[in-house]
């Protein structure tokens, strides 16, 4: 009796340890956890939610980083004196400018500084005794920044070349020379002033390397007494890399 107990028992502690066995333990039942995405993840989510990815700014180098022109045009005077004596003539120089380090933002990207050198020179009358000459030498010489899109044109489809309008502010430092023959007046004076200058005008590609310049600038400046303000039209020819 007692052998047919403890067998008993045996077997029903056997198949209560395989029904154990058999069931899925809480946790191989419970889905994987899903972490939350990352700072980084997130920031990838959001980028492709605005369908382009964000890049950094880079600077770029422009097509064209150096100008270099002579120039000739007409200047006249905005003084009534300096007008009756000397009058307008033709004024020369030289011109170079570059893009200024930038960025790629379009307005910036057209940033470029100048450094020109002009020469005037024109004989009058003294006043009051026209018998006597007087001959004026001026070399101003300018530097500013200037604004200096480039804009595409063509004369036909197979040729494209670039117009570059530009508006320029700056200084400008001019040496003032005058000899008078008149024995009441002073023979010689010769100065150096300082003043501002604007430029505008616009340039125009004629071939890969050349180009064309319209050009107009206006200045105000004074040596001592004198008033040598004015403005100037005039084209030059130059070349760009």
């Amino acid at each position: 009796m007692k052998r047919a107990f403890f067998f008993y028992s045996f077997l029903m502690t056997g198949t209560l340890l395989g029904r154990i066995q058999s069931v899925p333990s809480s946790q191989e039942d419970e889905p994987p956890i899903q972490k939350p995405p990352s700072c980084e993840a997130t920031f990838d989510l959001q980028e492709n939610v605005r369908g382009k990815k964000e890049e950094p700014v880079t600077c770029q180098k422009r097509e064209k980083e150096f100008f270099i022109e002579a120039k000739a045009g007409y200047f006249w005077p905005f003084s009534s004196l300096f007008s009756d004596i000397y009058g307008g003539s033709g004024i020369y120089g030289l011109e170079f400018s570059m893009a200024l380090p930038s960025c790629d933002n379009p307005f910036y990207n057209a940033l470029h500084a100048w450094l020109g050198v002009d020469y005037f020179e024109k004989s009058g009358k003294t006043l009051g005794d026209p018998r006597f000459s007087t001959k004026l030498v001026m070399v101003p010489i300018t530097f500013g920044v200037k604004w200096m899109p480039s804009l595409a044109y063509s004369f036909n489809k197979e040729c494209s070349l670039k117009m570059r309008p530009y508006l320029g502010v700056g200084m400008e430092v001019s040496y003032l020379s005058v000899k008078n023959h008149a024995p009441v007046s002073q023979a010689t004076f010769y100065n150096w002033g300082v003043g501002g200058i604007l430029q505008a005008g616009a340039l125009f590609d004629i071939t890969k390397w050349f180009f064309i310049d319209i050009l107009s600038t206006f200045s105000y400046i004074r040596v001592d007494s004198v008033n040598i303000s004015g403005g100037s039209l005039g084209a030059g020819l130059g070349v760009s890399w």
